[in-house]
């Protein structure tokens, strides 16, 4: 469903919205920093995450008004609320304890706003607009803020033409919306700026950040990833493919499809936005996995050609190698391609297929 044009907001417009007053409100309630640094630091930081979010949906199936910044203000205050039964950092005296607390108060609130952030260039395009008659053009999250004076904007219900890698977003939008002191406070205290940086990144999968945020996303039923237990996911118009080349037999240990299932099968880097599941026809590879595959390989070849041609395009065609799948609670679209079944290797055709997928053709 299209929006009608909405006007961009200042930080200090947003705040004043009646639905957002309690959040933010609670939010400073759980923060024991003094009014100086408060306002330096975490306000800022609110501020220009607001601006980002301005009255953005959540779920474009769902557009409830500020429902982004709803849900990610909802996560953060449970967050700060279970980080208060944690000493940190572990194993040091109470004096420690207490001199880093507004460190690790002000890592784990920024970690936990910017939790999935990056969902938003997959399911939405979101179109400038000087006047109702003179669109001024797309807008795309790494500019890292929404806000334009006298500028509107719209939202589509179509995932943007061009997406980048959600690792590349996240570090892309920490230089925009977390201010100048707070980097140099973070990397001051190499143990916090280690464990910040693993959790918005997401390179890692579980540390303590990340425990506590899984946690609170549970207790608010924010829409975990897409590994979480009990999720369901819809894939749309599976059809699995055939990479473009088609090797006689004695070629297919060389294959670049060969070098795929072996980095498939021997990598680490499987994490939860980086999605390979067994389905029916197939095996299921989101493109972040494709992505990280792609930037091990020291020149280009049949595979990666064929996967970039398609890597930054929304295409509707059912004989597309590119699809989409999204999970029932949330409807976030997710990219990735479908490696044919007599392609896989012995030992990926054994895994179990998911019962977290149901196919859903109609787009």
């Amino acid at each position: 469903m299209e929006t009608p044009l909405l006007p961009c907001l200042t930080a200090n417009e947003i705040i004043k919205e009646k639905t957002l007053q309690p959040y933010f409100q609670a939010l400073k309630q759980l923060i024991s920093a003094p009014g100086d640094i408060y306002e330096e630091l975490y306000q800022t930081t609110l501020n220009r995450f607001s601006e980002f979010c301005q009255a953005m949906p959540f779920s474009i199936i769902k557009p409830e008004p500020y429902g982004l910044l709803i849900q990610q203000l909802k996560l953060t205050i449970a967050t700060l609320k279970l980080f208060r039964g944690y000493m940190l950092p572990i194993n040091s005296d109470s004096e420690s304890i207490a001199e880093q607390e507004p460190l690790w108060s002000y890592a784990i609130l920024t970690a936990s706003l910017l939790t999935q952030i990056d969902h938003i260039q997959t399911d939405r395009t979101v179109m400038l607009y000087q006047s109702h008659s003179h669109q001024l053009g797309q807008w795309h999250p790494l500019t890292g803020c929404l806000y334009e004076p006298k500028t509107y904007y719209q939202i589509l219900p179509t995932a943007q033409q061009i997406t980048v890698n959600p690792y590349l977003l996240r570090i892309t939008l920490l230089g925009k919306l977390i201010p100048n002191v707070a980097l140099r406070w973070l990397t001051g205290v190499p143990p916090v700026f280690t464990v910040w940086w693993e959790t918005v990144v997401g390179k890692m999968s579980k540390n303590i950040f990340t425990q506590i945020i899984q946690k609170a996303a549970e207790k608010t039923d924010y829409p975990l990833d897409i590994h979480s237990q009990g999720s369901t996911l819809i894939i749309d118009t599976i059809t699995a493919v055939t990479p473009p080349s088609n090797p006689s037999p004695k070629e297919n240990k060389s294959t670049p499809l060969q070098t795929l299932m072996d980095w498939l099968l021997q990598s680490s880097e499987k994490q939860p936005n980086q999605p390979a599941f067994r389905v029916n026809g197939g095996y299921l590879l989101s493109l972040t996995l494709i992505e990280s595959f792609l930037s091990t390989q020291t020149e280009k070849n049949d595979l990666s050609n064929f996967i970039e041609q398609i890597d930054t395009q929304v295409l509707k065609n059912q004989d597309t190698p590119l699809h989409h799948y999204r999970r029932i609670t949330n409807r976030q679209r997710i990219q990735g391609i479908v490696i044919a079944e007599e392609h896989l290797p012995d030992s990926l055709k054994q895994e179990a297929i998911s019962t977290n997928f149901v196919i859903d053709t109609a787009i």
